[in-house]
C-alpha cells in the first residue's frame, strides 16, 4: 500500500496510475494534490500580520530533514503549543497504549493504530508580538476538507475575540490554498456557539456515510460539524460592520498576504470547546 502525501488515502500499488519516483513518502494521488500540499509548503514558517500587533503563522513539525529549514525558528513554540492545549482540556490518553493525543497531534507524530496516527497535522498560531495567544491543530484531506479537532486559547487572552481572529485566518488560509470545507468534532455543550456565531452546520447523515473513510481524529459524545468556505469571501453587511470593528482590515490584510506569498514562492477530553 502506498498514501498519498496530501489526502493521506491508502492506494494498492496495482492500482496506482500516477507514476511513482521511487519515494513513497512523496507521492501524490492526483496533480491537485500536489498543488495543495505544495501551497502549503509555501506558506509554512510565514508571518502574516494583522491589526493590533496580532499576527499568525502555520508550522508543521519536522517529518525529515527536508522539512527544518521551514519551522527552525519555531521550534521552541511547540512546546508552547503544546502547553497551551494542555491547560485548556483534560488528559487525552489513549486507553489501550497510554499515549497523549494531543501530544501526538502537535508533534505531527504517524502511528500504525489508525486512531493515532497523527501525520499529516499543522498548527496554526496566533501571536501578539512574540507572545502565544492561540492555536489551532488541522489537518487537510486533500481538496474535500480539513480537520480542526482542537483550539485553544490563553487564559490570559480569552473573552478578547482571539478564538474569532485564530478562525477567520484559518478560514481564509484554506481557500487560499484551495480546502472548501471545515471539519470539527464539538462537545453537546458548545454545539451552539459553533453554529451560531461562526457558521457550521451539524454534519448530515449523508455527509458522514461520504466521509467515513478519512482518517479523523474522533471522540466519544461528540457531534460532528462542518462548514463551506466556498461564500467565505462576501459578507452580509452586518458581519462585516461587526468583524471590522473587532478585527480592523485583518481580513484584506490577510489575503493580500497571502497573494503575495503564493507570487512570491508561491476539550477536556471531549473536543471541542472554543476558549
Amino acid at each position: 500500500m502506498v498514501s498519498c502525501m496530501q489526502c493521506r488515502i491508502p492506494y494498492h500499488r496495482s492500482c496506482v496510475s500516477r507514476p511513482m519516483d521511487g519515494n513513497d513518502s512523496s507521492w501524490f494521488c492526483t496533480k491537485i494534490c500536489q498543488t495543495i500540499f505544495g501551497k502549503l509548503r509555501k506558506i509554512v514558517g510565514q508571518v502574516f500580520a494583522l491589526d493590533k500587533g496580532l499576527s499568525w503563522t502555520l508550522v508543521r513539525f519536522p517529518e525529515g530533514s527536508s522539512d527544518a529549514p521551514e519551522c527552525e525558528n519555531f521550534k521552541d513554540k511547540f512546546s508552547e503549543a503544546l502547553k497551551l492545549m494542555q491547560q485548556s482540556f483534560d488528559p487525552v490518553i489513549d486507553q489501550e497504549t497510554g499515549m497523549d493525543v494531543l501530544s501526538q497531534l502537535v508533534y505531527n507524530r504517524g502511528s500504525h493504530v489508525k486512531r493515532l496516527d497523527c501525520s499529516g497535522f499543522y498548527t496554526l498560531m496566533l501571536m501578539k508580538e512574540e507572545q502565544l495567544v492561540a492555536v489551532a491543530s488541522i489537518r487537510p484531506h486533500g481538496k474535500i476538507l480539513a480537520e480542526m479537532p482542537f483550539i485553544a486559547t490563553s487564559y490570559e487572552f480569552r473573552q478578547q475575540g482571539m478564538c474569532k481572529a485564530l478562525m477567520q485566518a484559518l478560514e481564509f488560509m484554506l481557500c487560499g490554498v484551495g480546502i472548501y470545507k471545515l471539519v470539527i468534532p464539538s462537545i453537546n455543550e458548545v454545539v451552539d456557539i459553533w453554529t451560531g456565531s461562526f457558521g457550521f452546520r451539524i454534519m448530515s447523515n449523508e455527509d458522514c456515510k461520504k466521509f467515513s473513510g478519512m482518517n479523523f481524529l474522533l471522540f466519544p459524545g461528540t457531534t460532528l460539524l462542518s462548514k463551506s468556505l466556498l461564500g467565505i469571501g462576501p459578507r452580509t453587511r452586518s458581519e462585516t460592520c461587526s468583524e471590522s470593528k473587532a478585527q480592523g482590515r485583518s481580513v484584506i490584510q490577510v489575503k493580500e498576504q497571502m497573494v503575495t506569498s503564493s507570487k512570491a514562492s508561491l476539550s477536556r477530553s471531549r473536543p471541542i470547546a472554543c476558549h
